[in-house]
């Protein structure tokens, strides 16, 4: 049996753990208490909707009108007359006009270069000795046709003449012995040989109308002989066939030139015209093309409509009138109409520009078709990628689907959804929120850009 003194010892051992755990217990309830107390004492924030700032925009009113549709094409413009010129006779040139380089202008008439004209003129008067022989000869065998007729009578009037002697001689010498054999023999030959000579008279008069015809057209060859030979002369001077420009050129004095080479390229530039190839909805659509019944198997004309273009040249620009001249022809790849557009000397620099449009400049062709109505006028800027525009309604942005009708320059017409006296947003932007609010700028446009 343990003494007392160490039962009690061993008691206050396990009496102190447990104090320190009890009091520890303690503090941890006290502190779970007062965390609560503190929580339910707390009162909540209020809470708030997250703001969205209103957006910034300027805009215009939009305001509908009946348009004429403008179908748009592109093209390069050509001269109508472009010719290259080379010399019908060979030769060595002679002379070439001052004026007669690239670039160079010259009038209807004037001399562009000369072929030597020596052996020309030499030719023709060699032409025109030779007619000259054939007309003399003409009226030689019409001299002697003449004349042999005159002598035929008295040919005819010989040999009967020697033929009555001949029988008179035959008749004396048979019945009544009256002269010789030889006598009446010779009187005979006489007679044979004048016979002879009036036969052959007759035959060679017989022969004289075509003589002369052939001695005439033997006239007239050489008479052709020196109409070319003429004609060869003057073509030794070639000269414009019309007011132009030089478009290219391919001579000098000195050289020898063949007949038909190539020596210069004319192209006159007072009337140009334009090719342009139209979409088949363009051109039946928007034109109005195939409306009415074609005559022949072939597209009806346009009625030669004026139309208007635009030369495409960077930031200068010039705008002439124009005129549709003809459908050329159906492209089947492409599916496109090639359409000739004409541009006349007259027209030109209509809006005052500085420059006309030219051969070689790349254009813009507006034909007008059909009227649309209610189409509303807005900067092209303003039309989305995928055809949509921005607009405000109740104060907010909204988008809108628009089919873009036409484009005429910084501006474009469409039809969609949107009441007259819309506000259209003019300001650029992207992915903007939908229903988003928004204000409009000091720079606001008060109504539609082209409303009256």
């Amino acid at each position: 049996m343990e003494p007392p003194e160490n039962e009690s010892k061993k008691a206050h051992r396990w009496r102190k753990p447990a104090v320190t755990v009890l009091v520890c217990l303690g503090l941890i309830l006290a502190g779970i208490i007062g965390m609560n107390t503190l929580a339910r004492a707390k009162k909540p924030l209020p809470k708030k909707a997250p703001g969205v700032a209103a957006l910034a925009v300027d805009g215009v009113i939009a305001t509908s009108r009946d348009v004429v549709i403008s179908v748009k094409g592109y093209g390069q413009a050509v001269p109508l007359e472009c010719v290259d010129i080379s010399p019908e006779v060979s030769g060595t040139i002679s002379h070439v006009n001052p004026n007669l380089v690239q670039g160079g202008q010259v009038k209807k008439g004037e001399i562009l270069f000369e072929i030597d004209a020596r052996d020309y003129a030499l030719a023709e008067k060699k032409a025109g000795i030779t007619l000259r022989l054939q007309e003399n000869r003409v009226g030689q065998l019409k001299v002697e046709y003449k004349n042999d007729r005159s002598r035929l009578s008295d040919v005819k009037r010989t040999t009967a003449l020697a033929r009555a002697d001949h029988l008179r001689l035959k008749t004396l010498f048979e019945q009544e012995r009256v002269g010789t054999l030889a006598g009446v023999e010779g009187a005979e030959q006489t007679y044979n040989t004048l016979l002879d000579n009036e036969r052959a008279l007759a035959k060679s008069i017989e022969l004289y109308p075509l003589k002369i015809q052939e001695a005439e057209e033997n006239c007239a060859s050489a008479g052709a002989e020196v109409e070319t030979a003429g004609l060869n002369l003057d073509r030794c001077t070639v000269r414009a066939p019309f007011d132009g420009r030089i478009r290219e050129e391919f001579i000098e004095p000195g050289i020898y030139l063949s007949m038909g080479v190539k020596a210069l390229t004319l192209a006159d530039d007072d009337q140009l015209e334009i090719q342009v190839s139209l979409s088949e909805d363009d051109c039946f659509e928007r034109l109005g093309l195939g409306d009415a019944v074609s005559p022949g198997n072939w597209f009806e004309d346009l009625d030669a409509r004026p139309c208007r273009v635009e030369t495409v040249t960077g930031k200068l620009t010039s705008t002439v009138w124009a005129t549709v001249h003809r459908i050329v022809k159906y492209d089947p790849l492409s599916r496109t109409l090639v359409v000739a557009v004409r541009i006349l000397g007259d027209n030109y620099r209509l809006d005052k520009t500085r420059f006309p449009v030219v051969d070689g400049m790349f254009c813009t062709v507006f034909i007008p078709g059909k009227t649309l109505s209610n189409a509303i006028r807005v900067p092209i800027s303003v039309v989305n990628d995928d055809n949509t525009v921005f607009i405000v309604e109740n104060g907010r942005l909204r988008t809108v689907g628009v089919d873009l009708v036409m484009a005429d320059g910084d501006h474009a017409y469409v039809t969609g959804d949107i009441p007259d006296g819309t506000l259209v947003i003019t300001t650029r932007l992207t992915h903007p929120l939908e229903n988003q609010p928004v204000s409009l700028g000091e720079t606001r446009v008060a109504a539609a850009l082209g409303a009256s």
